[in-house]
């Protein structure tokens, strides 16, 4: 993940940087790394988004 300036000296910046926050990429459509991913987690911030229609269409209808 690649933050802008303004981000990185920020709250969000300084949770990344002390360990606070983390960015991790999965797949959504994989229950499992999406529970793995969230066990301890306190907050879940969600920022991805289909690639495709056929994607998208999966996300929708499948969860």
């Amino acid at each position: 993940m690649t933050l802008k300036t303004y981000e990185e000296k920020g709250s969000l910046g300084q949770a990344l940087r002390i360990g606070r926050a983390q960015c991790v990429s999965i797949d959504l459509l994989d229950q499992s790394q999406v529970e793995k991913a969230c066990e301890e987690a306190g907050v879940v911030f969600h920022i991805a988004k289909a690639d495709s229609s056929i994607n998208n269409y999966k996300l929708q209808m499948n969860g």
